[in-house]
């Protein structure tokens, strides 16, 4: 009986990873289209419209841009990755709070080991 328990928790934990997605959110600009984000991201506009469920978008809304650099690409390519940070490029965790409400190191007595970034409950987190 252990053992079906054991193997219907790993089961679920699998499957529930299997639909995360790879990618970011960016914000809408004035004048930009899912042909113009495509294009700036190098991302098929089909795959970007399919991401976001083919809704209409416009200027100020969150769109997800699907992207292979994700947590699996970035192993298999660390030259990549290095590139990327090299050129600024840094997907901020949350995308509707830009603050930090508590840095690393000394708090309350005790070490802090990490940054605390305050958002709405429900929030899109994009890594942890």
């Amino acid at each position: 009986m252990r053992r079906i328990w054991t193997l219907l928790l790993i089961l679920i934990f699998v499957s529930s990873c299997a639909g995360m997605k790879s990618g970011k959110y960016v914000q809408v600009g004035p004048d930009q289209n899912y042909r113009k984000l495509a294009s700036a991201f190098k991302v098929p506009e089909w795959q970007i419209r399919q991401a976001n469920e083919n809704k209409a978008i416009s200027s100020g809304d969150w769109v997800f841009i699907p992207q292979n650099w994700g947590l699996m690409g970035q192993m298999m390519n660390q030259e990549e990755t290095g590139a990327a940070f090299a050129r600024g490029e840094f997907l901020w965790p949350v995308p509707s709070s830009k603050r930090i409400s508590s840095e690393f190191g000394h708090r309350w007595g005790k070490n802090h080991e990490g940054i605390d970034i305050p958002a709405r409950r429900g929030a899109h987190i994009l890594a942890a």
